[in-house]
């Protein structure tokens, strides 16, 4: 799954959310902050995933850097939908946030 979004800063709650045809059994999620090869937009610090069947994890804090991130859960998850709810930023000074690619890897057999 690749979605590419960009989010003025000043809205209160920061966040997308990505829907499945069927429900998944995620077990890794990589998230590519900011937006690749332009350095002018803030890139997520740490976020949260919420899934749809009331798990919620937060991202250890996301390096500052143009490239994909991975985050291993610590047990796989079936769910409908990931939200991707932003915390904090590394602003570089401007108002728009973006995140590049976001990928969802499922649990082995």
């Amino acid at each position: 799954m690749e979605q590419q979004h960009t989010e003025d800063l000043e809205n209160e709650d920061i966040y997308i959310q990505l829907r499945f045809i069927k429900p998944e059994t995620i077990q890794i999620i990589g998230l590519w902050p900011g937006f690749k090869g332009v350095a002018d937009y803030a890139r997520p610090k740490t976020v949260r995933f919420e899934f749809s069947g009331g798990v919620s994890v937060e991202s250890p804090i996301l390096k500052d850097v143009d490239e994909m991130q991975y985050l291993q859960l610590s047990k796989p998850v079936n769910t409908q939908y990931i939200k991707i709810t932003i915390l904090d930023v590394y602003s570089h000074g401007s108002q728009q946030i973006c995140i590049h690619k976001v990928e969802t890897y499922r649990a082995k057999d």
